[in-house]
């Protein structure tokens, strides 16, 4: 982990990548074209192979309570900012289809799997980098269901059938890892499968961040600007006053194991995630706003990861 110079050492290569994600956009090397079919690699090849990677026959995730404690600390603590969220959002005089329920969601739902991912794996080696691996995804399980049944329920208005979108190939990729790593039955796995699965997971975040970039530069084109200060302020400090605290006292408080501690002190460092402006898109929000609060958390996450990082890390020590 370190000091504030070697953080922000390990996270200024995520910021890099993601702004030659923006210019290659600018530039026009990277058409808006070319991202559906590279989210659905992303999606059902890339990332599932990285969650097999570090999922199957992970120590950690052989302790069902470690499983239990990851995914409802997942799923819980989004729910909490939500409920915030939409406090705020009425406090600010946003209204319901104006705004208010995509500000809930949009600052409540972290940036939980591509900017945390490198982060990790910068800041720590060797076995120590695995089991908190592990311990990510079984914790982004959790958030996933409170994603797609909470949150898209606010967006849309109507709680809706969400097992529709329960059933993805990440979710479903943690499923089945986790318990053939609970059963013991990971060396059924051919030995080469085992390699694929590391060779394809190490393409899931450059090409991720790339994404983000890209779709950032696009989303900043689109976003209307003018008159809207206080949506955005509002939504970096729940994100990097408020919402740290939720995730500091969670992690000092409960009965967790320390991968799970530092996790938490990662994921509340964490800005609003771009995916959030594709849901708003899709399901009714207010693209608009969800685009002002990742934008404005993204910017503001440059300094503010890395300074809430450092001071989180003394906290769990």
């Amino acid at each position: 982990m370190g000091s504030f110079p070697a953080i922000l050492v390990a996270t200024l290569p995520v910021f890099f990548i993601i702004g030659l994600g923006a210019w290659f956009r600018n530039i026009g090397w990277w058409p808006e074209e070319a991202d559906r079919p590279l989210i659905r690699l992303v999606i059902n090849a890339f990332y599932p192979c990285l969650i097999a990677h570090h999922v199957l026959g992970n120590p950690i995730l052989k302790d069902m309570g470690n499983l239990a404690w990851s995914a409802g600390v997942g799923f819980t603590i989004p729910l909490v900012c939500f409920a915030i969220g939409l406090l705020v959002a009425r406090l600010l005089g946003l209204k319901r289809g104006s705004g208010a329920h995509t500000f809930a969601v949009s600052s409540g739902i972290q940036n939980y799997g591509f900017l945390p991912i490198p982060i990790i794996a910068a800041l720590f080696t060797g076995e120590e980098a695995t089991r908190l691996l592990g311990i990510l995804f079984m914790h982004n399980l959790g958030l996933e269901i409170a994603v797609w049944t909470i949150g898209v329920a606010l967006l849309r208005g109507n709680i809706g059938n969400p097992c529709n979108h329960l059933v993805n190939t990440p979710i479903v990729t943690i499923v089945v890892c986790t318990v053939l790593t609970l059963t013991e039955t990971t060396q059924l796995i051919p030995a080469p499968f085992h390699g694929a699965f590391d060779l394809l997971g190490n393409a899931a975040i450059p090409i991720s961040l790339f994404l983000v970039g890209a779709s950032l530069y696009s989303v900043h084109g689109e976003t209307e600007w003018r008159n809207t200060w206080k949506t955005p302020l509002a939504a970096c400090g729940l994100r990097f006053l408020v919402f740290p605290g939720i995730f500091l006292a969670a992690a000092l408080m409960l009965p967790i194991n320390i991968e799970l501690q530092r996790n938490l002190i990662i994921q509340g460092t964490m800005p609003a995630g771009a995916f959030v402006v594709v849901l708003a898109r899709h399901y009714g929000g207010h693209a608009s706003t969800a685009g002002q609060i990742v934008i404005a958390t993204s910017l503001v996450g440059l300094v503010a990861i890395p300074t809430l990082l450092t001071l989180g890390f003394r906290w769990i020590h």
